[in-house]
Formats: structure tokens, sequence, C-alpha cells
């Protein structure tokens, strides 16, 4: 076991070299790399968000993971999730896991066979929680942190150690064995005191990660070891893999920079809507800080309340007010007339996170930009 060796026995890639005084660990350039993308994403929430806190708008608008996003088209989120942290604890932690898991997975495969594993296991874990917020039915959760590939990393170690486990002496495959198990064991125990308090961990991207981390281990190409007629195939896939991440950062980052409008639709009406507001059904989105906003084109001619000020919003003369739903919870109403029918407006708080301000803001938006369709 040593510095870049946590399971300990792994052999190294070259030849063994004298042990001198001013010796020093191999160079592993692209751990360094991904370190840095890690603290330029935070200074990025900090920069955006104002503050260290977790801002769940400044990391939606940034690349969070999200199932009702990446249902209404914003695939990049699969992949961008992973450099962004939840507050300085998160960021730290993973940094740390990446900082002992990397190295020697970048010494033993090669910078891009590393980089390769963590950018496909980031992007499976990535699908993977998708895949259990559908199954859960909660599309609206947010997802941020590296341990989807962190995970990955993991099962590339045990992997690797299956690969070489006839090339270690007895004790130093026991050792390597004791290593993984126990790192496993900690990892479960993790996994399981988070559910039972309440801890929002991603189960499903660490479980995604690190199965893919193990079939890739497996079949990766690696100068310890012999050539495989796969290699050559895996090692084109994991620098697709590696591309695939880098455009889905890069696309997160140019709608950080210039967020675009959606489109929400209802028969007969449409409406561009902020960025921050997601369709999940026929005239309904919500956002983030879970304000949801309801447009619809009615049947029926309605009469400006008597006294009221109407507000010209766009192409419609809007009245507003207030009432309660179902739960007690104030919303406000802006309506339309039209000659038979008229358009509706409605927006809710869902949680403490919203405001009515902010709330009525949004209902102003959608009905400034609301506009009249064919059925």
């Amino acid at each position: 076991m040593s510095e870049t060796d946590p399971l300990g026995g792994l052999p190294e890639p070259s030849r063994p070299q004298p042990v001198l005084a001013h010796a020093r660990p191999p160079a592993t350039p692209t751990t360094v790399l991904l370190l840095a993308l890690l603290g330029a994403g935070f200074l990025a929430e900090i920069w955006v968000g104002g503050g260290l806190g977790e801002d769940p708008l400044t990391l939606f608008r940034l690349g969070s993971l999200s199932g009702a996003a990446v249902a209404a088209g914003d695939f990049w989120r699969l992949g961008s999730y992973a450099f962004l942290h939840a507050g300085p604890v998160h960021l730290l932690v993973n940094g740390y896991a990446l900082w002992v898991l990397m190295r020697p997975i970048e010494a033993l495969f090669g910078p891009v066979v590393a980089m390769g594993i963590f950018a496909a296991t980031a992007i499976a874990g990535g699908g993977a929680s998708i895949a259990s917020s559908a199954l859960r039915h909660s599309p609206w959760l947010q997802a941020v942190g590296a341990s989807g590939g962190i995970f990955g990393l993991f099962g590339a170690h045990c992997a690797l150690y299956w690969r070489l486990r006839n090339k270690l002496t007895p004790e130093a495959r026991r050792a390597a064995a004791r290593t993984l198990l126990f790192n496993l064991l900690i990892n479960l125990a993790l996994a399981v005191g988070a559910q039972a308090a309440g801890f929002p961990l991603d189960n499903a991207a660490h479980a995604g990660g690190f199965l893919s981390g193990i079939l890739l281990g497996l079949v990766a190409p690696s100068p310890a070891l012999e050539p495989r007629p796969w290699g050559r195939p895996t090692l084109w896939l994991l620098m697709l893999a590696s591309l695939a991440l880098a455009s889905m950062e890069g696309a997160a980052v140019a709608r950080a920079v210039k967020p675009h409008p959606r489109v929400l639709r209802s028969p007969g009406v449409e409406a561009r809507i902020p960025w921050m507001a997601v369709p999940f059904e026929e005239g309904r989105a919500l956002t983030p800080t879970q304000i949801e906003v309801y447009l619809g084109r009615e049947k029926g001619a309605v009469e400006a309340p008597s006294g009221a000020q109407g507000r010209r919003l766009g192409e419609h003369e809007w009245y507003e007010s207030h009432g309660t739903d179902e739960k007690g919870g104030e919303n406000v109403v802006l309506v339309a007339p039209l000659r038979t029918e008229h358009l509706v407006v409605q927006a809710w708080c869902h949680s403490d996170e919203c405001t009515p301000e902010r709330r009525d803001e949004l209902a102003e938006q959608v009905a400034a930009a609301a506009r009249t369709t064919s059925r």
C-alpha cells in the first residue's frame, strides 16, 4: 500500500526503478485537471448564486441533474451535474475521494483510459439516477456531484484487482481484498445511514457508476496487462465518453451564460416561459423553487370584475385576483376575457423557497407572453 496505490500490492506499469530520495509519485495530469474543473464549477456556483449555500436555482441554471428537465430536452444534464456540488463539504469529500482513487487508475491504465472511465461512469450514474427518479415518480429532485464517476473509479479498482489477482503474492492479494472490502462496507454503511437519516444521497447514481466502472475496468486496456482483442474498441469507446462529457459540460456552460426560454403549450394557447420553468404536462410547468404555473384557454365568456383595473400584458388585457387551493395555499389568478372564451394563468407556491413576489412575477411573465393559437 502506498500513496498512489491505496489498494495495496498493485504492480507498477513500468519496470521497477531504484528507490531514490527524490523519487516522486507517477505524474497524474488527468486527476489534477478534473480537480481543477470541480473547483472551477464551485467558483461558478459562488459567482452566480452569490454565496456558499446550496441554491437550487443556481444549481439548475449551471446544469444540475433533473429528470423533468432531461425529459424536456436538457440531455446535457446527464453529465454536467458531475461538475457541481452542494456546498464546500460536498466538494471537499468528493475531491479527496477523486484524488485517492483516480491516481492509481491513471498510473496503471494511462490518462486517456482513466478519463474515459470517469466520464463514462459519470454519465452512466446520471442515467441510473434519472431511471430511479422516474420509478419513484420524483422527477423534480435535483442531483449534483462527481460521486457517480468516483464510484465508477472504485468499481474499476475492483475489476483491476480481479484481473491482477494471479500476478499478486498471496499476502498482497489478501491485503488488496481487505482494502476493497473495507471501502465497500463503508460506502454501503454511508448509503444506508444517509437513507435512514433522510439525507439526500443519490444511491442510484452511485450504483450506476460502480457497476459500469466494474464492467469497464474488466475490458479496458492497460500496459500492466496482456493486450486483448477488445482493448482497442474499448479505448475508442472511452475516448468517445470523454468527448461526450466535455460536450455536455460545454452545453451546460453555454446555457448558463445565455439561458433559453421554453414553450408552454395548452389547447388554443401557448407562451414562451422563462428558462427555470419546465413544462411537465399540458399547460403546466414547475420551477426548481417549486412555483407551479398553469396556462389555459377555457370556454365561456367572463365579465371583468366590478371596479377592477385591467393591465395590458402582451397581447391581452388581464385582471388579477387571489384565492386558495385545496391545500389552503394562496395562488394568483390572471384572467383575459375573449369574445366567447377566456385565457387563464394561475401560479402556486409548493415550498418555502417560493415567495409570493416570485410567484406573481412568473404569472405575469407567462401572461405577457401568452398568445392564442388554433385548437
